[in-house]
């Protein structure tokens, strides 16, 4: 399969990764791993996507 040019900047996305982690937040709020990086969710995102 052929790759056409550098994909990643259009996937990885602040709107894509705040939805990865609300499906995999989901059912699993009580955590506390959960809740620490929800609480600064915005910050986190941005974080790893620098």
């Amino acid at each position: 399969m052929k790759r056409r040019g550098y994909i990643s900047p259009r996937i990885e996305t602040f709107k894509n990764y705040e939805a990865a982690f609300r499906g995999f937040a989901e059912n699993k709020e009580h955590r506390d791993n959960v809740r620490r990086f929800a609480a600064n969710l915005e910050a986190n995102l941005m974080e790893l996507l620098a």
